[in-house]
């Protein structure tokens, strides 16, 4: 039993592509999907690392952005692209016009208490989101497709 070794993993190449290939991959998006592409070739951040962030994430003066929650659940802080910088303030704005929309729509007066017949610890209350800097920067619709009629997944109650 001593002449047995541990096996020996396979050193493997990561495959990097070129320049070209990049700028040819991110030709072919638009919208939310060329962002989220953007953030995650510019910024060094897994698919998740870019799903998950909120606009109280990006400090535009500083150019950088931080990641919360990564992998191994530590937080980090990475740079923010310039050239991102008009897009992802354009999509700030999208963002914020929506939730005020919503907002409006819910019939929610700032500054009035959430009911605590609708509080519970297991559901978040429709209106819960009462600050436009906790949401999510990308839009839920590119993550989970839904149809046009459907609500938004944080207007609707979820478990916490």
């Amino acid at each position: 039993m001593d002449d047995l070794a541990r096996p020996v993993p396979k050193k493997r190449i990561p495959v990097v592509l070129t320049r070209a290939e990049v700028q040819a991959v991110l030709g072919k998006l638009d919208g939310q999907h060329k962002l989220l592409a953007s953030l995650l070739y510019g910024c060094g951040m897994r698919l998740m690392e870019g799903l998950r962030l909120r606009v109280k994430d990006v400090d535009f003066d500083r150019k950088v952005s931080i990641v919360r929650d990564g992998k191994g659940g530590k937080d980090r802080v990475v740079m923010l692209p310039q050239s991102l910088v008009p897009a992802l303030k354009d999509q700030f704005a999208q963002s914020h016009a929506l939730w005020a929309q919503d907002r409006a729509d819910s019939g929610y007066v700032p500054g009035s208490k959430i009911p605590l017949s609708t509080v519970s610890i297991c559901v978040r209350p429709q209106n819960a989101i009462v600050r436009s800097s906790s949401l999510w920067m990308i839009s839920s619709a590119l993550v989970t497709p839904a149809s046009p009629k459907a609500p938004r997944p944080y207007k609707n109650a979820r478990p916490m």
